[in-house]
């Protein structure tokens, strides 16, 4: 198993447990649907992606990267880190996706 996947299992079971310990005091996020549009533009970029859209499948991206931040959710920082691996396997860019994953893991992490 390599450093990089080694790393990513080990803090994604420090989420895990992070959020056993204080899951009663984070808001579910469809609390307020308005702040779940990381979800949509997701599979908005997960559709681009389908159609070999690059362009509107990494503006998709950066949407739902600004719509994950603003929610405050760990959750939603989660799955566009997961996006941003999927996005980088899909249009061979995993140097220019990994750290952005990376980043969206330490700050859901944070």
């Amino acid at each position: 198993m390599s450093h990089r996947a080694r790393t990513a299992s080990l803090l994604l079971l420090l989420l895990i447990g992070i959020g056993t310990l204080v899951g009663p005091t984070i808001p579910p996020a469809s609390a307020e649907p308005d702040r779940a549009d990381w979800g949509a533009r997701i599979a908005e970029m997960d559709q681009a992606l389908g159609r070999n859209d690059v362009a509107a499948a990494q503006s998709a991206w950066r949407e739902a990267y600004i719509a994950a931040h603003l929610s405050r959710t760990w959750a939603g920082m989660l799955a566009v880190g997961d996006a941003a691996l999927r996005m980088g396997r899909a249009t061979n860019a995993a140097d220019l996706f990994e750290p952005r994953a990376r980043r969206a893991n330490l700050t859901a992490l944070l």
